[in-house]
């Protein structure tokens, strides 16, 4: 070996190059003979053209030259491998990819640097040089030891293109590494083998041919002529071949992950007020946008402006002086103003926005212990005021003192019908539409008594208020001791329209024991959208939403569900949005899961259409969303603030450290994943089988027993679905079903829904087992897998609000690789990703396709294959380990292994692919070594982790650049990204292992 940093190699390329830019033909017959045989090998070499440059001489041998090469390897795979020929060392049987081989040869053979082998074959130079590696380790396995981001520059250590810097941190570090330096040395002699091999062959070669006359011609007996133009006629045919390949097939046509978009059902912002604050959900894309950090630990009321561009936010519950009861904010999450218990004495509370600056509140008196529950009621109705505020100063002007409950302006601002105080054991309360001007409220100009809630709905042109009065006898009084069954609410509630004039219409009729209650118009005014309510029996708070003309009729059922049903429109939508809540608490067996259907604490939001016809748009479970408040315009939504520019990641890494307040006993695996908001962290238990939830904020955790394959619902940050399994330390959930769970640490319950969901019917079958159910975004649908030991089958499934429908299904592989993984990811909310293993032989898949099924706007489900990936020559088989789509979508990971021997704990190799989703065929291979585990990407999507080797590492998308987070000589695997800069893995310590993080700078 040479001294390091004397580079003979280098300065004969250079040299070489500059004086012989011609390509010399016995050369490059010799350069052949170390991939092909003989024969073959002078038979491309009479491709080359004479050019001076030699990318352009080279033009039509290496197409040529790497289609003879894959052909090989598959007429070798057909004949279950032969192996490589002594005298062809790089030879198709050796496994390598066609590409590979011949840049090697022709480097060696030609001195070719990488700036005319990226021309040739296509491909980056770090890709040149990878190849390069890859190909001599075919010769000396050492190779393929060295540092992952140092090979691509041991690849190219005698290139004459290699950056001069390049080479000098090459030779450094290699100094102090000993597997870069014994890579070195291994390359240097590989190609010393090969150039004597060369030098050997070429003073063997024998005479080329020649078309007339010279010794060829005193050879031309018939035998000879015949194999000759038998040899000129193969050339000619793949010649032909070239040509017609080249110039005749059809230009390349891209495979994108997601097909052409659907047009959305609906468009626009659903806002919801949930536990942790103000949210807003995009109907047409299902992902979800916190606007309002929680502002008081807990749920209240939330009112939108009329023009969208504001929200008032009050919380009744745990307010203690000093603590903000009513906040104003713009849309963009900036607060206006807020008012305090401590500031203002009294109760105060928000009815609704009079016009975009103006805030109607009720202020009560405060309820004086001093006194009877009578002489308090009367202080409310004396001294409670109707109060308008300006949002922006905090200027207020009162516009009534009175019994008032409740005040809704009509739709121009000029009326407000004000109900009074409301008394649960009376008759009801009285209603007054009075004109608002210049000098304030005036006398009603119309009223009516007995109403039986709010302040009632008005019609979209203003000329009628709608509201719920009783119309049969009340409960006079509350009883002292209630009769079990007896209704404590009025005998009958009908719905009437009050007209400006003081006319009453009654629309619909009620019935004894049911509430009826108003909701919203359809844009045009013309159909009214109410609630029926069951107050007592078996069926107490079980509620259906209505539609009925608005002149009154006959009413039509459109959703059945709780309580919290709503309805809502917006300007410039012809639809209605219905928000469906099924009941949180039901009284029987929860039947069969549906993501819209009659599953536990779960919306479903559907669109109303002009034309009378429902459509689901989107299904969230209730703590991811919460309570819907509103439904905004697509452009409603400010753009989101502008945070500071941080400084892109440079794969800067610092050493690893333990993680703080993390218990010795976790650890990370297959299972470990990380909520969308990186608080909440799916762990191990080494002394357990049972998962663990790790909130990193707390430091706490929370064991799930008798779960497994955990995933996030997307729509939230602390719920997740998973599969129930038989536990020995909890019984329930029962196996065999798929239940949701809380990511929540600091619940005291496990599961939302313990009795589970068993969407494929298969409970009580020990046979059948569901595998990695996934919710799609925006929750339109789900997927998931069955697995059937007995029938030998796994079935892919895709449950939409009309059914649970296997979609594929192939063989259970049970050979020398056991089970084989069940792959899927949802790349949007209506396109599933996932993998099927094919073409089995002795117990290895020789293939892997990657499918897509796609969920229409009617709910059926169409389902095509994409790409293939396939083992290469000599390898016994390939499995695809691990998949995964970058947070912007923009790529999928893919880890696949690679099996060259029968037994599949010996000869297994890893590589990690990229795939970029606007084109599945574009494959880019950043990293091959042995076998890993762990495969994530960062919230950037710029760089992805992965173990490998025993180590774990990190790489650019494009595989340009890879650095290590793990030191050598120390086993890690399962990196996770936890947040922007941070990264856990796996790292051993002696006998033990821990979880570290660094950070990526």
């Amino acid at each position: 070996m040479p001294p390091m940093g004397s580079d003979r190699g280098a300065t004969r390329a250079t040299a070489a190059h500059t004086a012989a830019p011609h390509v010399d033909a016995a050369r490059l017959r010799a350069g052949l003979r170390l991939v092909f045989l003989g024969d073959t090998a002078d038979r491309l070499a009479r491709l080359a053209r004479p050019a001076s440059d030699p990318a352009e001489a080279l033009d039509a041998v290496v197409p040529a030259a790497t289609l003879r090469y894959t052909l090989a390897q598959w007429r070798q795979r057909l004949r279950r491998g032969t192996a490589p020929e002594r005298a062809v060392p790089l030879a198709p049987a050796t496994g390598l990819p066609g590409h590979a081989a011949l840049a090697l040869a022709l480097h060696v053979a030609l001195d070719l640097d990488t700036a005319v082998l990226s021309r040739l074959f296509g491909r980056t130079p770090e890709q040149v040089g990878l190849d390069l590696a890859h190909a001599r380790g075919a010769l000396r396995p050492s190779i393929l030891s060295a540092c992952l981001d140092s090979l691509p520059s041991i690849g190219r250590y005698r290139d004459a293109a290699l950056d001069l810097g390049e080479r000098v941190a090459l030779y450094q570090h290699a100094r102090g590494c000993d597997r870069c330096r014994a890579a070195l040395e291994a390359a240097e002699a590989a190609d010393a083998d090969l150039r004597a091999l060369l030098d050997a062959v070429g003073a063997t070669l024998p005479p080329e041919a020649t078309r007339r006359g010279g010794p060829a011609r005193a050879l031309a007996t018939p035998t000879a002529l015949l194999a000759s133009g038998g040899a000129l006629l193969v050339v000619l045919l793949l010649v032909a071949g070239l040509i017609a390949n080249r110039f005749l097939a059809a230009p390349h046509v891209p495979v994108p992950l997601r097909p052409a978009a659907q047009p959305a059902d609906a468009t626009g912002w659903l806002l919801f007020e949930r536990s942790d604050g103000i949210a807003a959900l995009d109907l047409a894309s299902g992902t979800t946008r916190l606007l309002v950090p929680d502002p008081f630990g807990g749920r209240g009321l939330a009112l939108v402006s009329p023009a969208y561009r504001r929200v008032a936010y009050w919380s009744p519950w745990d307010v203690t002086p000093g603590n903000e009861a009513l906040e104003v904010y713009d849309l963009d999450g900036r607060l206006l103003h807020s008012w305090s218990w401590e500031e203002d004495a009294r109760p105060t509370y928000p009815t609704a926005w009079l016009d975009e600056e103006t805030l109607l509140v009720v202020q009560q008196p405060q309820w004086d212990p001093t006194i009877s529950d009578q002489e308090n009621q009367a202080r409310w109705r004396r001294e409670t005021a109707l109060v308008a505020i300006d949002v922006a100063s905090g200027a207020r002007r009162v516009l009534l003192r009175g019994s008032v409950g409740w005040a809704v302006p009509s739709p121009d601002g000029t009326l407000i019908a004000i109900s009074g105080s409301y008394e649960s054991d009376s008759r009801g309360t009285a209603l007054d539409v009075r004109p608002l001007g210049p000098d304030g409220l005036g006398p009603p100009i119309a009223s009516i008594t007995r109403v039986a809630a709010s302040a009632g709905v008005w019609v979209p042109d203003g000329s009628r208020v709608y509201l719920g009065i009783v119309a049969g006898p009340g409960i006079e009084p509350k009883p002292a001791d209630p009769v079990p069954g007896q209704s404590e609410m009025p005998a009958r509630i009908d719905l009437v329209a009050l007209d400006r004039d003081g006319r009453v219409t009654t629309i619909v009729e009620g019935r004894s024991g049911v509430m009826l209650r108003p909701i919203t118009f359809t844009p045009d005014g013309q159909t009214l959208i109410f609630q029926s309510t069951n107050l007592d029996g078996p069926e107490t708070f079980n509620a259906t939403l209505w539609q009925v003309p608005a002149t009154g009729g006959t009413p039509t059922p459109l959703a059945t569900g709780s309580y919290y049903d709503a309805a809502y429109w917006r300007d410039g939508s012809e639809a209605i949005l219905l928000v469906n809540a099924t009941d949180a608490f039901p009284q029987g067996e929860i039947e069969q899961f549906r993501p819209g259907g009659p599953s536990p604490a779960w919306w479903t939001i559907s669109v109303l259409g002009p034309d009378g016809t429902r459509r689901p748009v989107v299904g969230l479970p209730w703590d991811a969303a919460g309570w819907p408040i509103a439904w905004l315009p697509p452009d409603a939504l400010p753009a989101p603030a502008e945070t500071p520019a941080s400084e892109p990641l440079r794969g800067e890494v610092s050493p690893p450290e333990r993680v703080t307040g993390m218990p010795a006993e976790y650890t990370l695996d297959a299972r470990s994943t990380v909520s969308p908001d990186g608080r909440v962290v799916v762990v191990a238990d080494k002394t357990s089988t049972a998962p663990v939830i790790w909130d990193r904020e707390r430091e706490e955790s929370r064991a799930r027993f008798g779960a497994a394959d955990f995933a996030w619902v997307r729509n939230g940050s602390d719920l997740l679905i998973g599969v129930a399994v038989p536990s020995e330390e909890e019984r329930l959930p029962p196996p065999g079903r798929l239940t949701f769970y809380t990511g929540n640490a600091g619940v005291g319950f496990g599961s939302l829904n313990y009795r589970g969901f068993d969407p494929a019917g298969i409970y009580g079958r020990t046979s059948e087992r569901y595998a990695r159910p996934l919710v799609a975004p925006g929750g339109r649908a789900m997927s998931f897998f069955t697995v059937d030991v007995r029938a030998g089958e796994t079935r892919l499934w895709v449950a939409t609000w009309d059914n649970a429908r296997i979609v594929d299904r192939w063989p259970s592989h049970a050979g020398a690789l056991g089970n084989l993984p069940t792959l899927a990811l949802w790349a949007g909310p209506d396109t599933l990703l996932y993998a099927v293993p094919e073409a089995m032989r002795d117990g290895f898949p020789q293939q892997v396709t990657l499918r897509r099924a796609v969920v229409a706007q009617d709910g059926g489900v169409s389902t095509e294959s994409l790409v293939t990936l396939r083992a290469g020559g000599g390898e016994r088989g390939i499995v695809l380990r691990e998949m995964a789509l970058s947070p912007d979508g923009s790529h999928v990971a893919l880890r696949l292994r690679h099996y060259t021997r029968r037994d599949p704990a010996r000869g297994a190799y890893d590589t990690v692919r990229v795939l970029p989703a606007d084109d599945l065929t574009q494959q880019v291979e950043v990293a091959r070594g042995n076998p890993g585990d762990g495969l994530s990407w960062a919230p950037d999507s710029h760089w992805l982790s992965f173990g490998l080797r025993g180590r774990v590492a990190l790489a650019t998308h494009d595989g340009r650049s890879l650095r290590y987070l793990s030191p050598e000589d120390t086993p890690a695997a399962y990196p996770l990204w936890v947040g922007p800069g941070e990264v856990w893995f796996v790292q051993g310590e002696g006998n033990v292992s821990h979880i570290v993080r660094v950070t990526v700078r």
